[in-house]
């Protein structure tokens, strides 16, 4: 999987979210608030987790419109703030959704013909499914 950057100004767009801080700042992945370092993005839906955001290394944090901004760090602002951050989780990880480069049944499969395979399902160079499984 290539790594992947993004500045602060495109993940505004891909989410939809208003951008408080530096639009070239760089962010390289997401993390919680926690472990999140200065290239990291980060989310904040809970305001009991307020004080781990103000300690947050983050190097933007997404948060609701309630939430006051902290001067001199990078927010990004919508109204559903685990959304947006997903939206941004889906843009560095969504090759990753790929379990297999197979299509459909790999002719190694060894399937029992009690099985039920549902439409769409990917199965893999020598798997075994045995009798009564349905996949899918």
């Amino acid at each position: 999987m290539t790594k992947k950057s993004f500045s602060l100004d495109e993940i505004a767009k891909k989410t939809a979210s208003t951008l408080v801080g530096d639009p070239k700042h760089v962010i390289n992945d997401v993390a919680d608030l926690l472990n999140a370092t200065h290239s990291d993005a980060s989310f904040l839906a809970n305001a009991r987790y307020n004080d781990a955001m103000k300690q947050s290394q983050a190097g933007v944090v997404f948060i609701d419109p309630s939430i006051q901004v902290i001067p001199g760090r990078n927010f990004l602002i919508h109204a559903n703030p685990s959304l947006a951050f997903q939206i941004l989780v889906n843009e560095y990880y969504k090759e990753a959704e790929e379990i297999t480069g197979f299509e459909a049944i790999h002719p190694t499969a060894v399937i029992h013909p009690t099985c039920t395979i549902g439409k769409g399902v990917k199965i893999g160079p020598y798997t075994v499914v045995d009798k009564n499984v349905t996949i899918g």
